[in-house]
């Protein structure tokens, strides 16, 4: 099955199966669970749940633009084989005459 095909199908997650691993993202982690911990202590109800729709907030447009990244990443990398496959064929075509 192609890869084209398994995407397709569902057998590839690429985009969802991402997951940084640089100890600088550990941390950057660590830090945001720390300091939602400390707001949640300090809140009230009110900025609890606010403090909740900004972080969904924030989820959705870091997905988006992961998202995005993601597409322009495949596009750039179907464009450079395409390229380069038509460079090949030009220098056979040219050879062949």
């Amino acid at each position: 099955m192609s890869i084209i095909e398994k995407l397709w199908s569902g057998e590839i997650y690429a985009f969802e199966e991402i997951r940084p691993t640089t100890e600088k993202y550990r941390e950057a982690i660590k830090d945001a669970s720390r300091i939602g911990d400390l707001l949640g202590e300090m809140l009230n109800d009110e900025g609890k749940a606010l403090l909740s729709d900004y972080h969904e907030a924030l989820m959705i447009s870091g997905t988006e633009l992961q998202r995005e990244s993601y597409i322009a990443g495949v596009k750039l990398g179907a464009n450079f084989i395409l390229e380069v496959t038509d460079k090949e064929s030009r220098k056979t075509d040219e050879q062949s005459e």
